[in-house]
């Protein structure tokens, strides 16, 4: 089935409405035109059927727009995957465990990788293998080499992260960043085993905070000088940072650290050592980003 693909709902449901559909989803109902084989979990005519409802009663569509997608949707051509319900209590659910995902979600991920054979049986080693994802569709995707491409996926881990932050610091956990991971990245890529075309940006730990050690929060710059509303416009920048190097000074000085100051600091970090950083084009160039 290698002209074959799985997709989730959300496809469906741009086949059948149109503000729904971009290029992307239109490419794959072409594909399925020609007789390429659609591969979907037992579950998708539910989550199809369930969000064109939700689209009625937001008042989305008209219902006849609803009737006649769903008309149109049950004359498509189909492969259901039976094994889904029984794979649901195993391992569809330590697959959805092991990446952060619904089981729903993680059900069209094991049926991508059993059905076109992505990779080795352990999904989590496949689906970080982007050329194997390529493969398998059977398309190139020129846009990975760009800078936009990677700068995303780094925008995207640090949304990521955040997100995981506040979730954690919502039950009681701490959390530290770890930026010196990019010192080295292709060390830091050998020592987790991360395939080509994938860095770590940044580490994050996560922990319970230890009582007998009181800590404090680092204070930031005061939002005047980092948020601005529709144009940039900086004002009192210079008396904001002198104040914030007072206050970050005097924070030093409670945690035991040296009580230079913000300004310092920075003229320090980009008139110093790089800690090795200064590489890092080529070392990225040599773990598979062409950064064009």
């Amino acid at each position: 089935m290698r002209d074959g693909f799985v997709a989730d709902s959300s496809v469906g449901v741009a086949w059948a409405v149109h503000s729904q559909a971009s290029k992307a989803t239109d490419d794959l109902l072409d594909r399925v035109a020609v007789g390429a084989p659609l591969v979907v979990p037992t579950l998708w005519p539910f989550e199809v059927a369930n969000s064109l409802l939700v689209l009625l009663r937001r008042k989305k569509i008209l219902a006849e727009d609803r009737d006649r997608a769903l008309g149109a949707l049950a004359q498509m051509p189909l492969v259901v995957d039976d094994d889904g319900p029984r794979l649901a209590l195993g391992s569809i659910s330590e697959l959805a465990h092991e990446h952060g995902l619904t089981v729903y979600d993680a059900a069209y991920l094991e049926l991508a990788d059993e059905a076109f054979c992505v990779g080795p049986p352990k999904a989590a080693d496949s689906y970080l293998k982007i050329d194997r994802v390529i493969s398998a569709a059977g398309k190139t995707m020129p846009t990975l080499d760009y800078q936009e491409a990677f700068t995303v996926a780094a925008i995207d881990a640090a949304l990521a992260a955040q997100n995981a932050t506040v979730a954690a610091e919502s039950l009681g956990l701490g959390t530290v960043y770890i930026g010196a991971l990019r010192n080295d990245p292709e060390k830091v890529a050998a020592a987790i085993g991360l395939p080509a075309h994938v860095m770590a940006v940044f580490g994050l730990c996560v922990g319970y905070p230890d009582p007998a050690r009181l800590s404090d929060i680092k204070p930031r710059l005061p939002q005047s000088s980092v948020l601005f509303h529709e144009r940039y416009a900086p004002q009192g920048e210079a008396a904001a940072v002198a104040r914030y190097d007072e206050v970050l000074g005097a924070f030093s000085r409670r945690q035991g650290m040296a009580s230079e100051s913000w300004t310092g600091r920075v003229l320090q970090r980009l008139s110093g050592s790089s800690n090795g950083r200064e590489g890092m084009r080529a070392a990225m160039r040599r773990l598979g980003f062409e950064l064009k």
